[in-house]
């Protein structure tokens, strides 16, 4: 059996002419989407994009989803301040009452008395040497929604 090769050239030759007819349409697409001209006659080959801002209502996918609550939306004073964040700085009683006076992260003093609001939790206790504060925990795995936090004056600071 012989083989016959007078197929491939016919084929050959229409590939050619397709690549060609392909090849020379890009061109013209092309040269159709380059720049325009301006008003001074200088040709603008930049594509002006436009910015525009994602609504507060979406998603912003840089994020960070494990992080904790956005810190600009702090309320002023104790109300808006961790547990974490505030120093023991001395213990007194008055009117019968203990009181502890603590250091905010804005180096301002303040008062905690019993069932003091704070940021992630609340005072549950003051007495002559320390102060106790329940956190609040934001693991749903956890039976108690709070968690106490046992701050100790230093025998110095007495």
């Amino acid at each position: 059996m012989r083989k016959e090769k007078g197929y491939l050239f016919p084929l050959f030759l229409a590939f050619l002419i397709l690549f060609f007819i392909s090849s020379s349409q890009i061109a013209v697409f092309s040269q159709e989407s380059e720049g325009t001209e301006n008003e001074e006659g200088v040709e603008n080959t930049e594509e002006e994009e436009e910015y525009t801002e994602m609504p507060d209502t979406e998603d912003d996918p840089f994020v960070d989803i494990f992080a904790g609550p956005d810190d600009t939306k702090r309320e002023p004073g104790l109300i808006g301040m961790d547990i974490s964040e505030l120093q023991l700085m001395g213990i007194a009683k008055v009117k019968g009452e203990y009181v502890g006076y603590v250091k905010g992260v804005d180096k301002k003093p303040y008062i905690l008395k019993v069932n003091q609001k704070l940021r992630n939790g609340y005072v549950q206790k003051v007495t002559d040497n320390e102060v106790v504060y329940m956190q609040k925990v934001d693991d749903p795995v956890v039976k108690d929604k709070y968690s106490p936090i046992i701050i100790r004056l230093r025998e110095e600071d007495k």
